[in-house]
């Protein structure tokens, strides 16, 4: 049985650091070099000066990172500033070896307030082994399970039809969803040759269906 499992934990490594800064840390990949993994790590925080101490305390903590690129920076007023990095730090002794020595199908690791998150879809046998061997290297705070079937099934009620796919196209390149509307839902009705109530019916279904995809893929991407 494919399980997907939601692990809240706190490691002695580089998340210890989250907990004295307003930062939060996105994995992007971990690939493993021998004793070592290298990582790409989104760093974000709507503090500049916070986010690059966070940076600066990094660089100097040489027991838990070995080196730290900084590749990019970036502001965004909706989303604060970020920063892409590379990383360098120990392999044994972590969580990524964990995940990495079972039968994980993908996983996913976000890291704030001292706290690492871990989004992990294997199969229920190799998922009980992980819990087995993480009760040995850290402080697990809460556990969810998750049989990734109910999920699949979530995702699939969640796909547009081809009708529904035609409602949307149509509604935005009217501008219905611009934040001055272009066209009203009489209008989209109009061009739809249906009733008012009908359109109005049929883009709140379309839009719960976008919405409850996005809560799914949230567990992989945005967690």
């Amino acid at each position: 049985m494919v399980l997907l499992l939601d692990i809240k934990l706190q490691h002695e490594d580089l998340s210890m650091l989250t907990e004295k800064y307003p930062v939060k840390l996105y994995v992007l990949n971990s690939i493993p070099l021998s004793d070592y993994k290298r990582a790409l790590v989104l760093a974000s925080s709507y503090d500049k000066s916070s986010l690059e101490s966070f940076i600066k305390v990094m660089k100097e903590d040489k027991a838990h990172v070995k080196h730290v690129k900084v590749i990019s920076r970036d502001y965004n007023k909706n989303n604060g500033y970020s920063a892409y990095l590379e990383t360098i730090s120990p392999l044994r002794g972590s969580i990524t070896e964990v995940m990495l020595k079972h039968n994980v199908y993908e996983f996913k690791e976000v890291i704030m307030n001292g706290l690492e998150h871990w989004i992990v879809l294997t199969n229920s046998i190799d998922g009980r082994r992980i819990l087995d061997d993480l009760e040995g290297r850290a402080s697990v705070i809460s556990i969810r399970r998750i049989k990734a079937n109910e999920m699949l099934k979530m995702i699939s009620r969640s796909m547009l039809t081809n009708d529904e796919l035609k409602i949307l196209k149509i509604a935005y390149r009217k501008g219905y969803f611009d934040k001055t509307r272009h066209s009203t839902a009489k209008d989209i009705a109009a061009v739809l040759g249906v009733s008012k109530s009908t359109f109005t019916k049929n883009i709140r279904r379309i839009l719960k269906k976008l919405i409850m995809k996005e809560i799914c893929y949230e567990y992989f991407y945005n967690y």
